[in-house]
């Protein structure tokens, strides 16, 4: 990101890597929410959010706690809502039921009327197709798909070369 113009910076959640705590979507919510407040503070300029899988979860949920101006949101294979994926998966336990843990994406970006982009691997076996088009679909304000016809959930060409991360920034940065 670099490259293009723009400071990137990664955090780990509590309770993964070497970070202590307890892993839940309040908590990465909530540490998450203070890392941005934080980066805020420190740093002038646009500010972006970018989340990855359950990290799109994350994304959603700082949005929709409101404490800090957000200029564009990346979301890279999202989802509708945990539950949602959890049934898909585990559909003979009734896997919906199953989770502590909401991350309820499109009720998160109700509101949200910033540029979205949103990263589709078409051929995802974690996160269905079906699942990222359906919160796609609830987003009400600007937004632009990016679809990946020959990637899976591991497999998105995400090297620091590929031409589309400019054209997902030129997109979320366009005011």
């Amino acid at each position: 990101m670099e490259k293009l113009g723009y400071r990137e910076i990664l955090a780990e959640y509590p309770g993964y890597g070497a970070r202590t705590g307890q892993p839940s979507e309040s908590v990465f919510i909530e540490d998450s929410l203070q890392i941005a407040q934080l980066v805020q503070q420190s740093f002038d300029g646009p500010f972006f959010l970018w989340g990855e899988s359950l990290g799109a979860g994350i994304v959603s949920g700082i949005v929709k706690a409101g404490k800090v101006k957000i200029d564009g949101i990346i979301l890279m294979m999202p989802f509708d809502s945990l539950p949602s994926i959890a049934q898909h998966h585990y559909w003979f336990f009734l896997g919906k039921w199953l989770t502590r843990d909401k991350f309820d994406n499109i009720a998160n970006l109700k509101n949200y009327s910033g540029n979205a982009a949103v990263i589709l691997a078409e051929k995802d076996e974690t996160i269905p197709t079906k699942n990222t088009l359906k919160l796609y679909d609830s987003i009400t304000g600007k937004k632009q798909l990016w679809k990946f016809a020959d990637s899976d959930h591991n497999s998105l060409p995400v090297y620091p070369s590929s031409s589309w991360w400019g054209e997902v920034m030129r997109y979320v940065d366009n005011k």
